[in-house]
């Protein structure tokens, strides 16, 4: 291999794909990223073995070839390079490459195999095309309610659900529920349902940020990208559970609120709630305004007045201090509706920026 390349090029690149690859590895190759030339490109690959994530960027490639080298000396080298161009030169029997720019060079070991292939799908005839912002903005509103423990291994992942105009997102681990959706164009193939994991669909939230994304879906992998980098996953085995189930359709209970004055009572009410692992933020209705309040032992007692535009009866629950917190941050308008179904059942939270966004947190019992 022998490839003249652009520094700044070559950095993002690197900087992007090596974003799926694991603080810890199984197989030490896995630690690296594989440089392979095709015409006159370069490709950039890594993955954690669920997950491949693939950049292109244009090269003076004057002699072709393949090789793993490990990412994170490489990106940092790349990174602190100061010439605008720089070489990778490696030849098939040697172990090294050896990087040059301008007068200095800096040989690596490279590791003897190549990383294992991506996961192999059925050919896809049809693609979404998803506009810029979307999916990343759907990302960020769900992916905080994924499980973080190993009990039910499929609410670790983000279920994707194909519906006629719309792609739905949901994410929930027992207790909460996020669920929002953002519009496709009408799709021909049939419709779908998978669960990607977390960390897969946050990448391809970040593809999406500054431009449009193509997705695409067979019975084994994912394919999201844009024209110069490509996410390919396997989505997770199992049933994702019936999450409509889990939102109430009956209120008794109602109102707005502004978000800036919950967050703020929240944020200072868990100033206390956080030092109890085991305690609760009770939030109580009456007189047009939500009393929130915490009593830690041996620290003390914390009461937050709110102004509600409430329409029910009195309501007294206990809730979770991080996922009622949790829920709040992730609202991006100015109010929010809240609505309850009753004293021991879920909590709706919709966002007046976003009423296809609304999250459901039970008090206290399981909620999928």
């Amino acid at each position: 291999m022998h490839v003249v390349l652009r520094q700044e090029l070559l950095s993002h690149a690197l900087s992007t794909v090596s974003r799926i690859i694991r603080p810890q590895n199984t197989m030490a190759v896995l630690s690296g990223v594989e440089l392979e030339t095709h015409n006159q490109t370069l490709q950039i690959t890594a993955t954690d073995l669920i997950t491949t994530l693939a950049a292109t960027l244009p090269a003076d490639v004057r002699q072709p070839g393949r090789v793993v080298v490990q990412a994170a000396v490489l990106s940092e080298l790349i990174r602190r390079i100061p010439t605008a161009t720089l070489t990778l030169d490696c030849e098939p029997s040697a172990n090294d490459v050896v990087v040059a720019y301008g007068p200095n060079r800096m040989s690596l070991q490279s590791f003897s195999g190549n990383l294992p292939p991506p996961p192999a799908g059925e050919s896809i005839e049809d693609t979404l095309v998803i506009e810029p912002g979307l999916l990343n903005r759907a990302a960020r509103s769900v992916l905080f309610a994924c499980a973080k423990d190993e009990t039910r291994p499929i609410l670790r992942g983000v279920l994707l659900q194909l519906e006629p105009g719309r792609l739905v997102l949901a994410a929930g681990d027992g207790v909460r529920l996020s669920q929002t959706w953002i519009p496709v164009p009408t799709y021909r193939g049939d419709h779908w349902a998978l669960v990607l994991t977390a960390k897969t669909l946050l990448e391809a939230g970040r593809l999406n940020a500054g431009e449009s994304v193509t997705m695409g879906v067979s019975p084994t992998v994912v394919s999201v990208g844009t024209a110069s980098v490509r996410l390919s996953s396997r989505p997770l085995d199992g049933t994702f559970p019936d999450f409509g189930r889990a939102i109430p359709q009956d209120y008794i209970l109602h109102g707005r609120v502004r978000v800036a004055d919950l967050s703020g009572a929240l944020e200072r009410v868990n100033i206390l709630a956080a030092r109890d692992r085991s305690g609760s933020v009770r939030l109580r209705y009456h007189d047009q305004r939500l009393e929130l309040s915490t009593a830690v032992a041996d620290m003390g007692r914390a009461i937050e007045w709110v102004e509600f535009a409430g329409h029910g009866p009195e309501l007294d629950l206990l809730f979770n201090p991080q996922y009622l917190s949790d829920a709040v941050k992730s609202l991006e308008g100015e109010d929010a509706i809240l609505q309850f179904s009753g004293a021991q059942s879920p909590l709706r939270i919709q966002d007046t920026s976003d009423l296809h966004y609304s999250h459901v947190l039970a008090p206290q019992r399981q909620l999928v």
